[in-house]
């Protein structure tokens, strides 16, 4: 099963943000119930490996900022939270521990994706809409870390929420597309 670990984000910008920007970009726009900030992308796992209690409880709310480009081919938002970093490490250790010889793995860069970019139309006018962005508060949002499933389809992919991550205790969710 395809899996990653992830805090779901619900942003009340996201529409005028697509409206403004799809101008400017063609790609594929992340559906608004699929937005996400990943925390450790796993890949083929079994889901039970990846249920277990956190040794620490998250606390405060993720702060989600400006758009910006992440590459040349990803329009993403800033995201801050100051145990983001821990999150990851924590979730690398145990990736680790059950694959001792894959790969190091890349350097953690915490956005959330809203669009894989195809082409820009207009790039001046790209590069203007990021700069009118950059002085937009931080929006605020809770903190809740998830275990997904995704299954690749034509349509695009389809996330299962599966286990809810706490400190203290486990907890199986009964997850259902998108934002469960």
């Amino acid at each position: 099963m395809r899996l990653f670990v992830a805090v779901p984000v619900q942003l009340p910008i996201y529409a005028p943000l697509k409206q403004r920007f799809e101008k400017v970009v063609v790609g594929k726009w992340v559906e608004g119930f699929n937005l996400h900030l990943t925390i450790k992308f796993i890949g083929e796992g079994k889901p039970e490996e990846w249920q277990f209690p956190l040794p620490f409880k998250p606390i405060g709310q993720l702060e989600v900022g400006r758009p910006f480009l992440l590459g040349e081919k990803i329009l993403a938002l800033t995201a801050f939270h100051p145990q983001l970093e821990e999150l990851n490490s924590l979730f690398e250790e145990r990736w680790r521990k059950l694959n001792p010889s894959a790969p190091p793995p890349l350097p953690f860069r915490p956005h959330i994706t809203l669009c894989r970019i195809k082409t820009v139309r207009n790039e001046p006018l790209l590069r203007q809409l990021l700069e009118e962005w950059e002085g937009v508060r931080p929006i605020k949002l809770p903190l809740q870390l998830y275990l997904y499933s995704s299954t690749l389809t034509r349509r695009g992919p389809i996330y299962k929420k599966l286990y809810r991550y706490s400190a203290t205790s486990s907890e199986i969710v009964e997850g259902r597309p998108g934002q469960s």
